[in-house]
């Protein structure tokens, strides 16, 4: 059993909060940021060593408030619950629950283009409070285009980002593993290594660091495991390593209804043919099968080749994956959504034959 420190998301925090600013709710206001505070975000991601995926950021324009709850399938094939909206006027947040510990860590992070344009100025406050008898450490993050709490001087807002590791152990005086690193003006703030969970909040306006952490403080409770859960959890305890939300490959992604819009699409969502498992077309299936050059005569067996093979999304035509024939003919296609339909087409390098194509092609899942 472990002790795991979890955020009420709002939900009967008693500690009153307003940041004397009106945050924007367009379609995505850390894109504009409203008065000047971003020039552009990433919004939170997960990552292992292969690449970061963004798992929320989509929730902008829900009412104070109110949380979403979604799944989503970090690149080790770990089903994350995410819950992330505004959680009390002027604070995001973003937590995410690992349904079991990955082969490789996932990191969590959100980087962000700040607009202060050459003021930008940045620090970190690290406070200690006391919850259920134990003393642990907060650590926020700060960027504005002065000094920490200018704003009341300046006029401009203050970006604050916190995160808060699941574990109480992490967050014990000297062990809390939130860091940051700037660049300009932008500023990546991240947790390498999350073992369970993590919670972010993100706050932009005209609030002081400590007004905000004691607003966080007022929103964590210390429970062993989930037995004292502060808000409604999606299921995901005890999650097989192979699990998958079926619901993902048509999330903004090339399965996506967005993908048809007029303009095209985000040039971000582009296939990953580096991932191990790619998150748009993933999954527990395979697809085999064998080349082979038809003998002339039927008492002749036919004769394998050697060939390269080509696998695309039925629904987008993109090319998902690509191997070469062994020798005696045979392929094979791994970590493939059984849900979904594939094209596969074998190529004749040496131009004896035209490509061979097989169509319609759905995973098969092997017990």
């Amino acid at each position: 059993m472990s002790r795991l420190l979890l955020p009420r998301l709002g939900t009967g925090n008693t500690v009153p909060f307003f940041n004397n600013y009106g945050v924007s709710k367009d379609g995505n206001p850390w894109g504009d940021g409203g008065s000047d505070t971003f020039d552009g975000t990433s919004g939170a991601q997960v990552s292992n060593s292969t690449g970061w995926v963004r798992i929320a950021g989509n929730t902008y324009t829900t009412p104070d408030g109110s949380i979403d709850i979604t799944k989503a399938l970090g690149s080790d094939a770990v089903d994350i619950g995410v819950y992330s909206g505004w959680a009390v006027a002027g604070i995001w947040v973003c937590e995410i629950e690992l349904g079991h510990e990955p082969l490789t860590p996932l990191n969590f992070r959100f980087w962000c283009n700040t607009g202060y344009d050459g003021s930008n100025a940045t620090g970190m406050v690290t406070r200690p409070y006391e919850l259920a008898g134990e003393t642990y450490e907060l650590k926020t993050v700060w960027s504005t285009n002065s000094f920490q709490d200018s704003w009341p001087t300046t006029g401009e807002t203050q970006l604050t980002v916190t995160i808060v590791p699941y574990l109480a152990e992490h967050n014990l005086p000297g062990a809390n593993p939130f860091q940051f690193s700037r660049s300009g003006d932008s500023v990546d703030h991240f947790v390498n290594g999350v073992s369970r969970g993590a919670t972010m909040y993100i706050q932009w306006g005209k609030a002081s660091v400590a007004e905000v952490q004691d607003w966080i403080i007022g929103d964590l409770v210390a429970s062993e495991e989930f037995t004292n859960p502060p808000h409604e959890r999606t299921l995901l305890l005890n999650t097989a390593p192979g699990a998958r939300c079926a619901a993902l490959p048509h999330w903004h992604s090339p399965n996506s209804v967005l993908w048809d819009r007029v303009g095209g699409f985000d040039a971000c969502w582009h296939a990953l043919p580096k991932f191990r498992r790619n998150i748009h077309f993933g999954g527990a299936g395979l697809i085999t099968g064998s080349v082979k050059e038809k003998a002339a005569q039927a008492s002749t067996p036919n004769r394998a080749l050697v060939r390269r093979v080509q696998l695309f999304s039925a629904q987008t035509n993109l090319l998902v994956a690509e191997t070469w024939s062994a020798a005696d003919g045979s392929y094979r296609f791994d970590h493939l959504d059984p849900d979904q339909r594939f094209t596969v087409v074998a190529h004749d390098h040496e131009h004896h034959y035209r490509a061979v194509i097989a169509d319609r092609l759905q995973p098969q899942v092997i017990a």
